[in-house]
């Protein structure tokens, strides 16, 4: 079936996406499909100390981003128009409307709405890393202009099934009468949300819900829905769970002696009571556990001997155990123990033994991907506002100034020109003949060629072809001594080399214009060319 778009008419999605008559889903809702359900989640990710350190360590590096940033380096954010930087300053005033709209959520403060920026990033960061989607609102006025965006509890979000039927519930944040919120039908309805019981409480549109996920898969059962990294390590948490159980009931509910002695031979009661009473009068008290007891060995063929019980961690490979946990779970959540405080035995740095070195690297590949993944989302979150303008974080990476200044000057001897790189900072270029050159020394060789042959052909008062009146040839030159020598023999003549520029005196002047007044006024520009400030 063929519908009709702005460019022209297109043939509907064939394949089973949205299909209702799918296994996993319902005529109704689709449903995400899972291992086990968002309560076991979380719980178990709540019961993990190992899970609550990373998410945490997380969403403390992402807050600082959370706050406009002033200088180049600054750790935050900034708007920008799509497609370049506001060289000229025209954006300004809407770039900075949309930055107190990001800021406090909305157009408006409200104190209703006690979600700042910071908030609504640490609720995204949070959900992403534990259920791995992410649902926002967006409130619009009766006009339809986007009011604030409030963010929604994800997990009571799911996506609805087309189907011919009207709605008869008006989808949330639409005025009665208004933005067809009376007659919607089933195929506008995207998203709904669930209550106790399954209970819908909500439906909305996509210019109404913003739903997003990190970790996506192209299977039908399971497209649609994200995978969370914890339901991906499900099985090494459980494990972990394990291990933390164990030991800590051989704290708790250990009731196993550690072993026991055994006599040997034909004792009788009195014997028996003897050897109990000197074991525990040697084997009490401060220090006692270093003791060595020495009992008497009685009669013949009568011994004693220890028995040991129960196995060691050591024998268990218990040690061993966590470290690889802790290992296997900070892979899937790309990061690197030594950001935790933690160090494992067999951990092995790819880079350098340095710590710091590999705390960098788990911040350039863990955080970096966590922070593309949520200026993403804000991004759809702006260009429901105005689409002209982009959501950029800033300071992921400090930039070396000593660097940025070398790749600078070689950008300037290579093909950039200053005015290029002034633009490129936002501010106005020079706009003169220096400064729209690159300053590559054979570009510059040229340039000053150029003007020395300009210079000197205006002090002839000749053309850039040749002599005046268009003839070919070197330009004459009159001398000075009055109007017998300027009526007579023609002047010494000069000629330019294009090779080296050098000036070739074809006869003797004491003129202004000698060849020694051309050079050093050369020489005079070349020193001011050099000396001009970047």
């Amino acid at each position: 079936m063929a519908k009709t778009t702005n460019y022209g008419r297109v043939m509907e999605v064939a394949s089973q996406l949205t299909s209702a008559n799918f296994l996993p889903f319902s005529s109704d809702v689709r449903s995400r499909v899972m291992k086990v359900s968002f309560n076991v989640i979380e719980r178990m990710t709540e019961s993990d100390s190992l899970i609550n350190a990373i998410i945490n360590k997380r969403c403390q590096q992402v807050r600082p981003f959370c706050k406009v940033a002033v200088e180049r380096n600054d750790t935050g954010f900034k708007i920008q128009p799509r497609g370049g930087k506001d060289t000229k300053g025209k954006h300004e005033k809407r770039i900075k409307e949309l930055e107190d709209f990001m800021m406090q959520t909305g157009h408006e403060y409200v104190a209703d709405r006690e979600d700042d920026l910071a908030d609504f990033v640490q609720y995204l960061t949070r959900d992403a890393l534990v259920y791995d989607q992410n649902a926002t609102e967006i409130r619009r006025t009766r006009d339809g202009k986007v009011y604030d965006f409030w963010y929604v509890d994800p997990v009571t979000i799911v996506r609805a099934m087309p189907t011919d039927k009207k709605s008869e519930m008006r989808p949330r944040g639409m005025a009665a009468g208004t933005m067809r919120g009376s007659e919607l039908k089933g195929d506008d309805i995207r998203f709904v949300q669930r209550g106790e019981n399954d209970k819908i409480i909500a439906q909305y549109t996509p210019d109404q819900m913003i739903f997003d996920y990190m970790h996506k898969r192209s299977r039908m059962r399971n497209r649609g829905y994200g995978w969370s990294l914890s339901e991906q390590c499900i099985d090494v948490i459980t494990t972990f769970l394990f291990a933390m159980t164990y030991n800590r009931d051989l704290f708790l509910r250990d009731r196993i002696p550690k072993g026991f002695l055994a006599v040997m031979g034909d004792v009788d009661d009195k014997a028996l009571r003897a050897v109990r009473n000197h074991w525990v009068n040697e084997m009490t008290g401060y220090g006692a556990k270093w003791k060595i007891p020495i009992l008497p060995s009685g009669k013949d063929g009568v011994g004693i001997d220890w028995k040991p019980m129960g196995q060691t961690n050591r024998d268990m490979e218990y040690l061993k155990l966590l470290s690889i946990i802790i290992g296997l779970k900070c892979a899937v959540f790309g990061i690197d123990a030594a950001e935790l405080g933690l160090k494992t035995e067999w951990q092995t740095a790819l880079t350098s033994d340095s710590g710091e070195a590999r705390i960098q690297a788990s911040k350039d590949t863990g955080l970096a991907a966590l922070l593309a993944y949520v200026e993403t989302y804000l991004n759809k979150i702006l260009m429901k506002v105005d689409s002209n303008y982009v959501f950029t974080f800033t300071g992921i990476k400090k930039e070396d100034e000593t660097i940025r200044v070398n790749l600078r000057k070689a950008r300037l001897e290579t093909d950039t020109t200053i005015d290029e790189l002034r633009e490129e900072d936002g501010k106005e270029p020079f706009n003169e003949e220096w400064s729209q050159l690159p300053l590559n020394p054979q570009v510059v060789q040229i340039f000053q060629q150029a003007k020395m042959q300009e210079q000197q052909q205006g002090m002839m008062g000749g053309g850039p072809g040749g002599a005046p009146g268009g003839a070919e040839g070197p330009p004459e030159i009159v001398e000075e001594g009055g109007e017998e020598g300027a009526a007579g023999a023609s002047g010494p003549s000069y000629e330019v080399e294009s090779s080296n520029a050098k000036l070739e005196n074809a006869g003797q002047s004491e003129s202004a214009s000698s060849p020694a007044d051309l050079a050093t006024k050369s020489k005079n520009y070349e020193n001011a060319f050099f000396t001009i400030e970047v």
